[in-house]
């Protein structure tokens, strides 16, 4: 039988055979089992298995096995910092990417790059796009668009925000950033795009500001979806010497990316909006909007101070006729969920948020209403969805 065998064996193409006497096949389904962080370190086994696990059939039935969700967020251990990708329900740390300089900070992204920014100066800590499956990092220059170069001799000009997209035409990515002009009254919000290709980052160019002063990107004012920027418009103060008329509540500002041009402004859900007239001059006692990105859909989010305190999800569902949907109402029974933002659906329709105090991640199940702590984040300002392959190169 031994002999029956060992001749069988010598029939069978070489392919079949890799790492000694394991069938090709077998090997195949061993490693298709292993979470991403094993299968890298495998490949160190031999040129085979190296061989086996860059194959694209693999990768992709791999990522179809594991789909995530994968977070990108930045670490700091002793001497070291970087980036961890790290799976968003268990924790889990997959694979961590050194970095430099311990202020860049992860953009609030939804892309298969992990785009990084540090500091307020537009002359300091370049803009990093990162890829995480093959290290590669590609920086900006220390530089200003031509045309407002010259507001940096009088220190007057500040980066107020910084946002990535790729064009899904073309898949160039693109970074989008405000520099805000002091001292008052003359504040005014000016705006810079890059183009970031494969190998390398272009310089900034001057564009048109907005159609009327927009809030700067943090707590949830601003989103990227298809190659357009989104953001809520600062209706807490509708009158801006650059402004074109009153900014109507919940209305939101949109750049496309792939024309560098403004969009015209988007309405809100007209039931938010009308929450906000009767107290128009405090908003503040309606509660808070924010936008966001979930799974691919712009959604604003209401939160209601006044008892019973809960947050209100509405997506818009179709651009052209204005149509939102609100989709959940959401209670809360911690205080720290006030300053909590819906971070993506998870398929079986439960909701990771993230909690802006703490730090802390949650799943709220809408099914049971109830809450499933996770894990906590190192830094919960330096975040985003990581949607790419680790195992492609």
């Amino acid at each position: 039988m031994a002999s029956s065998s060992s001749d069988k064996r010598g029939e069978l193409p070489p392919s079949e055979y890799i790492a000694g006497e394991l069938p090709r096949d077998a090997l195949y389904d061993i490693l298709l089992r292993l979470p991403a962080k094993d299968v890298c370190r495998l490949r160190a086994v031999s040129p085979s298995w190296r061989s086996l696990t860059l194959d694209p059939l693999f990768v992709k039935a791999h990522a179809a096995r594991h789909p995530g969700p994968l977070l990108a967020t930045t670490f700091a251990d002793g001497d070291s910092c970087g980036v961890s990708i790290v799976d968003l329900l268990s924790g889990d740390v997959i694979k961590r990417i050194r970095t430099s300089d311990p202020d860049l900070r992860v953009q609030r992204t939804r892309l298969d790059r992990v785009c990084l920014v540090g500091g307020r100066h537009p002359l300091g800590v370049p803009v990093t796009l990162l890829d995480p499956a093959t290290d590669a990092v590609i920086s900006s220059s220390h530089d200003i668009s031509m045309k407002y170069a010259g507001l940096l001799k009088s220190r007057k000009a500040y980066m107020d925000s910084c946002i990535f997209g790729k064009v899904p035409s073309t898949g160039v990515y693109k970074a989008f950033r405000f520099l805000e002009v002091r001292p008052l009254p003359c504040r005014q919000q000016l705006c810079e795009v890059m183009t970031i290709n494969g190998r390398s980052a272009g310089r900034w160019r001057a564009r048109p500001g907005p159609p009327g002063r927009v809030f700067p990107n943090h707590t949830m004012k601003s989103a990227v979806i298809d190659g357009v920027v989104y953001f809520l418009m600062d209706f807490s103060n509708m009158h801006h010497e650059y402004s074109k008329g009153t900014i109507k509540p919940a209305s939101i500002a949109a750049f496309n990316l792939e024309t560098e041009e403004w969009m015209p402004p988007i309405d809100g859900p007209e039931q938010v909006n009308s929450l906000f007239l009767p107290v128009f001059e405090d908003p503040r006692d309606v509660g808070l909007l924010s936008i966001t990105n979930l799974n691919g859909s712009l959604v604003a989010a209401q939160v209601h101070h006044r008892l019973p305190q809960s947050m209100d999800l509405w997506f818009l569902m179709d651009l052209e006729k204005g149509l939102w949907v609100k989709k959940y109402s959401i209670g809360y029974y911690r205080r720290e969920d006030l300053c909590s933002y819906p971070l993506l659906v998870l398929d079986d329709e439960r909701i990771v948020f993230v909690m802006q105090l703490t730090g802390l991640l949650q799943v709220y199940d809408p099914k049971t209403e109830t809450y499933t702590d996770l894990w906590q984040l190192e830094d919960f300002k330096s975040m985003c969805i990581y949607t790419g392959n680790l195992l492609s190169q």
